[in-house]
């Protein structure tokens, strides 16, 4: 199993929540998401486990040195989760200790 996190650059935004919505390519899993920042000198990392049939998928953020602008902002990512075998799995997704979302697959 490979899990790999794409992010874009953090953006000053309205949004106040944060989500991730999953969708199947092929056989690969397509985690699409945004994350609310206290401001955009933040960047996102991700941490997984697997138990089974179940992976959860911990995102955290770190912090940029450096002055920043002060404004809410939100970071687009993607996690593509691929080379799964086959059988039903339970996915879920955490920030800061909160489920954003949890979803269950058939390879």
């Amino acid at each position: 199993m490979r899990i790999v996190l794409e992010q874009e650059k953090p953006r000053c935004t309205s949004i106040t929540k944060s989500f991730v919505s999953m969708r199947k390519i092929n056989n690969t899993i397509l985690l699409q998401g945004q994350i609310i920042l206290p401001n955009p000198c933040y960047r996102l990392e991700m941490m997984h486990k697997t138990f089974e049939n179940e992976i959860a998928i911990r995102l955290h953020t770190q912090r940029l040195p450096g002055f920043c602008i002060q404004c809410i902002a939100s970071i687009n990512f993607k996690i593509r989760i691929s080379d799964l075998p086959h059988g039903e799995f339970t996915i879920t997704v955490l920030y800061q200790g909160e489920t954003l979302n949890s979803f269950k697959i058939t390879m």
